[in-house]
């Protein structure tokens, strides 16, 4: 059953997971053709997102195989249980020698190995169960451990493909719009920046041509008053 199941679920997580990022993928497009980014970015996006698939289909694979493998591992408790009941049995029979070899095999196993697996008494039939139980309680408890560890595999494979692809689409989509957005800004500090200096030339300008304007009065207005006096000395005189 737990080989059945596997299978088909990987199969759908990987078509659920293509699915989902072919989505992203689509409604990424659009927003890019809206704001008209290059098709550079455009290509870049579509090459990106079939990598991503590739990796992550062959990475759920590699998960997979390895799960089935140590399902496997964990299956063999129970040969091991078996393996610990008979082997005192399996090991009186190797010790037999000489021309009784046969004849006392026969018997050992038809005293103990026989009735144990065809009639068992009572107290040998409740140590079978008990020792079977204890092994299905361990190969149960293996189980959930591989499921919760493959679990954190293929939660911690997301992360980084989501993380993988939120680089990727950054790169393509916002950081051309940061770059563009931050020359422009320098654009428009440059043009404020001349604004600025020159309006800071032109006042600076009107006030030497107003101070000029100012001493060349004051010395037109002290010639008037020379020549005032010097009319008024031939006068005198």
């Amino acid at each position: 059953m737990f080989n059945e199941k596997v299978p088909g679920h990987f199969s759908q997580l990987k078509g659920d997971l293509a699915e989902i990022l072919e989505q992203y993928h689509r409604r990424a497009i659009a927003l890019v053709e809206r704001r008209s980014v290059t098709k550079e970015s455009k290509d870049m996006l579509d090459k990106a997102l079939s990598i991503c698939c590739k990796s992550m289909g062959e990475q759920l694979g590699s998960l997979e195989q390895s799960m089935i493998s140590k399902q496997k591992e964990i299956n063999r408790m129970f040969a091991e249980t078996i393996r610990t009941k008979l082997m005192p049995t399996y090991e009186e029979c190797a010790e037999q020698k000489g021309e009784s070899l046969h004849p006392t095999m026969h018997r050992i196993l038809s005293s103990d190995l026989i009735p144990q697996v065809l009639a068992p008494s009572p107290e040998g039939a409740r140590n079978s169960v008990n020792m079977l139980q204890t092994s299905a309680r361990r190969v149960t408890k293996g189980l959930t451990s591989l499921l919760e560890s493959t679990g954190a595999d293929i939660e911690a494979l997301i992360d980084t493909t989501v993380d993988q692809v939120s680089r990727d689409y950054r790169i393509a989509i916002i950081d051309p719009r940061v770059r563009k957005l931050s020359q422009q800004q320098i654009e428009l500090k440059n043009k404020i920046t001349n604004i600025i200096q020159t309006a800071e030339t032109e006042v600076h300008l009107d006030q030497h041509l107003g101070l000029s304007n100012h001493q060349e009065l004051s010395a037109e207005i002290l010639k008037h008053e020379g020549v005032a006096n010097i009319k008024d000395e031939n006068m005198q005189a």
